[in-house]
């Protein structure tokens, strides 16, 4: 019972962050992104991001415009729901240029966080990898062009910009030929006709007769080791052999060696015992 009567403290809620709070937050969080926005996950960068936050939060809370005091867990709470927010924009601006049904246009809300967020954070971590359909030809609408109009810019690796209008294209125009920069410079040694990019070249094949060549050259080598090995052995084991054979004699010039000196001891102790008497 005394249990139950026992409640929890009341976590105290802050103030909700104002449009001054927040662009004063992203403002100095750009003189740290190079640790902030760091993608290691090692201690020493853990450690790095830690007091860089705590950076942070005191210069905030120095030139706070409520002066209202923000923790560094709050502050990097709020860093990191801002930069959802924007991620969630730019989606969805991106799903609006491909979406189909007609309607009205998507129209992203100016936010002028927005625009510090985007140069804090990587450009494909914000917008994603470009996708396009060639390795040397981009096409992009005309952004100045007014209304709903067809005509598209193409930028060249080595040439000029041209502005080209779709809407007079039909079928026919597929037969006209290739542009220049869409054509290989590589022509076929036999015809001279254009090749295909990426043609694999032929593989010759090899005969039984130049097959059992090989194999025989790999059984002679094979021969060759296992004779250079039992010969290594042989000569191992003579060594051996002679090492052995030259202990043996030194002992036996040790124990001749000891028992002329225990012949010598006892000579003297005859003689001793001798000449006491």
């Amino acid at each position: 019972m005394e249990s139950e009567n026992i409640q929890s403290p009341k976590r105290m809620r802050t103030p909700n962050y104002t449009s001054e709070e927040k662009y004063r937050l992203l403002e100095i969080c750009r003189d740290y992104k190079g640790i902030i926005e760091n993608k290691q996950t090692d201690s020493c960068t853990w450690k790095e991001k830690d007091n860089a936050w705590s950076k942070i939060a005191a210069d905030f809370n120095a030139s706070s415009p409520r002066k209202v005091f923000r923790s560094k867990e709050s502050l990097r709470k709020c860093y990191e729901n801002k930069k959802k927010e924007v991620r969630m924009v730019v989606s969805q601006e991106k799903k609006s240029l491909i979406q189909t049904g007609g309607g009205a246009a998507f129209t992203p809300s100016q936010d002028p966080c927005s625009t510090i967020i985007k140069e804090i954070v990587s450009g494909k971590t914000m917008n994603g990898l470009e996708n396009f359909d060639g390795d040397s030809i981009l096409l992009f609408a005309d952004e100045n062009a007014a209304g709903t109009s067809s005509s598209l810019n193409i930028e060249t690796e080595g040439g000029p910009v041209k502005q080209i209008d779709w809407g007079n294209h039909s079928a026919a125009n597929l037969r006209t030929q290739l542009p220049k920069v869409l054509r290989s410079d590589k022509l076929s040694e036999e015809n001279g006709s254009w090749c295909k990019r990426r043609r694999p070249g032929a593989v010759r094949t090899l005969h039984t007769s130049q097959l059992a060549a090989k194999y025989e050259q790999v059984a002679d080598l094979k021969i060759q080791f296992l004779t250079a090995e039992i010969n290594a052995a042989d000569r191992k084991r003579e060594r051996e052999d002679e090492e052995h054979a030259l202990k043996v004699k030194c002992l036996l010039l040790d124990i001749a060696i000891k028992e002329a000196e225990l012949k010598n001891i006892n000579k003297s102790d005859e003689k001793e015992k001798i000449g006491l008497l």
